[in-house]
């Protein structure tokens, strides 16, 4: 943000030095140099270093705007990949999980998707259009990812799998599952560091 004020700065400065200069050498004329400057000349000026305090001002404010909004969004992606990252580690550790915090974890890294997509879009509608593919692959890893940790009838056709057993809502996970899930987590940070990277660039 400072780095584009400082240009703004530089833009408004450069162009009122070249105007002033304008001012005093349009009377030039046979090497004979006239520099007086009117009183109506220092109005100008005057009224113009204002109006660049002001653009300047409105500038900063709007890109401080700008920037709180990115933040934001950021913040938000950021929820979903702390939840993410604690599924992975049980995931990881442990071979039992919660059935209900695992549908629960995952139900609310969607609702955090969904209505931060929405806001997205109401702000930067053109955003939201360009980005769509990486939101949609988004949400269908994440479901691909409930579907490895909770559907045990996902794996009954699929040879060298151990199926996933759920008892007393407990999910009971295997190493031959694993590495599928692995990769489906892996999916889903990589998808949230582009989104991040993405809002960033708004």
């Amino acid at each position: 943000m400072r780095h584009n004020i400082a240009k703004w700065i530089g833009a408004v400065l450069l162009f009122v030095g070249g105007w002033t200069a304008g001012q005093v050498f349009e009377s030039l004329s046979y090497f004979e140099l006239d520099n007086v400057i009117s009183v109506a000349d220092l109005i100008g000026i005057g009224v113009d270093c204002i109006l660049a305090v002001f653009i300047i001002r409105v500038i900063g404010k709007k890109d401080q705007e700008g920037r709180i909004e990115k933040d934001f969004f950021i913040q938000e992606y950021d929820k979903v990949q702390d939840v993410i990252n604690i599924l992975e580690k049980d995931c990881a550790t442990q071979t039992v999980l919660s059935l209900d915090m695992t549908n629960y974890s995952l139900a609310r890294c969607r609702k955090i998707i969904v209505r931060l997509w929405k806001e997205i879009g109401e702000l930067y509608p053109r955003f939201k259009i360009n980005n769509q593919k990486q939101q949609d692959t988004l949400l269908s890893s994440i479901k691909a990812l409930n579907t490895k940790l909770t559907d045990t009838k996902y794996y009954k056709e699929i040879q060298g799998i151990n199926p996933l057993r759920i008892v007393n809502r407990k999910v009971y996970l295997n190493g031959t599952i694993k590495p599928g899930i692995d990769d489906e987590i892996s999916e889903i940070k990589k998808v949230l560091l582009e989104m991040k990277i993405l809002v960033n660039k708004i």
